[in-house]
């Protein structure tokens, strides 16, 4: 288990609009300068049989300071479907910075 590390400098947050049936879903960090590490943005979806699948996973590499968005995600959802984005960061000390973003995204 790796430990999991929260700081009021370290901000991991998502930007999210909705036009026609389409989302658009953009990602963005803000870490302390010392840190740099891959990240990994994926877009998960829940059918309305309840089974999870991968959408969308993308590496990123992070570099510590850098407020540029880290990555931009446009997807459809079904009727029934929800979607949910796992973002998660290590460092190379191996500090793990992980956030979960789920704003009840659901089609009717």
């Amino acid at each position: 288990m790796r430990p999991i590390h929260f700081s009021a400098k370290n901000k991991i947050w998502v930007s999210h609009y909705k036009e026609y049936q389409h989302h658009h879903a953009t990602v963005f960090a803000v870490f302390e300068n010392d840190f740099s590490g891959l990240m990994t943005v994926e877009l998960l979806s829940k059918t309305n049989n309840g089974i999870y699948r991968t959408r969308h996973k993308t590496p990123v590499d992070y570099q510590g300071g850098s407020q540029h968005s880290l990555t931009q995600l446009l997807f459809n959802l079904a009727p029934g479907e929800c979607a949910q984005l796992h973002i998660s960061v290590e460092d190379n000390v191996g500090r793990l910075f992980e956030h979960h973003w789920s704003p009840g995204l659901q089609t009717v």
